[in-house]
């Protein structure tokens, strides 16, 4: 119900409760990692509305847990815990976590098996990272290997419709990266480009097996940048 709140056609619409619950939620993680950072010297790696990640000593954890709990008992708020074995961060909304029992969890560009509402975006380059860096795999052996289109394309929704070499193609337009084309899909109402897709091939029809003309360079090259922006040495 939270993000209903400043919804104006909801009937729950409170934008003073939003406020509310925004700033008592940010204020209280603040005092946390104040707790944590200031006073014990624990290093605090990221933060969001509703979480805290934090590296620390084996030897300080017990303080770190402490201070957690007194925290709780003070605000009121239950936190839950993960552990890490690794995290490489973009940023706080870019990121993959690899957890101690082995468990990987993605977030943004990184992301895989995203839900229906969101676009997925040449996907086998997030495994290629994921799986270079939990499973030490080639880069391009893991691109090389896959079969499947589906890891290739990119979906956007195009507002108005798009266009590609003069032929309409819908708006909700989806592509893989060729190596026969060299020219970029375009919005119908003013010809102005589709972000990233200069070489892409429109598959309004999701072929049954890899294309001929399947770019696999690209997505090798793309993968490589996932990584570099992760500030892992390639």
């Amino acid at each position: 119900t939270f993000g209903k709140l400043s919804n104006k056609w909801s009937a729950l619409y409170s934008p003073d409760l939003f406020i509310q619950i925004v700033i008592t939620g940010q204020l209280a993680l603040l005092m946390l990692i104040e707790a944590l950072d200031d006073i014990l010297g624990v290093e605090v790696i990221s933060a969001n509305t509703d979480g805290v990640t934090i590296r620390c000593r084996r030897d300080t954890e017990r303080e770190a847990l402490d201070a957690v709990t007194l925290w709780e008992q003070t605000t009121g708020f239950e936190m839950e815990r993960a552990d890490y074995a690794g995290l490489y961060s973009r940023d706080v909304n870019n990121y993959i976590a690899v957890k101690t029992n082995g468990e990987v969890k993605t977030k943004g560009a990184y992301g895989t098996g995203l839900p229906l509402h969101k676009n997925p975006s040449a996907q086998i380059c997030s495994k290629a990272v994921i799986d270079y860096l939990t499973l030490d795999a080639s880069i391009d052996g893991t691109i090389a290997a896959c079969q499947d289109i589906r890891q290739f394309v990119c979906i956007r929704t195009v507002k108005g419709g798009a266009i590609h070499h003069g032929v309409p193609i819908g708006k909700i337009i989806r592509w893989y990266y060729s190596t026969e084309e060299k020219e970029a899909i375009l919005y119908k109402v003013n010809n102005h480009l589709v972000p990233e897709t200069y070489g892409a091939m429109p598959a309004v029809v999701l072929p049954e097996a890899i294309p001929a003309n399947l770019d696999r360079a690209w997505y090798v090259k793309e993968a490589y940048s996932l990584l570099t922006d992760l500030g892992v040495a390639v």
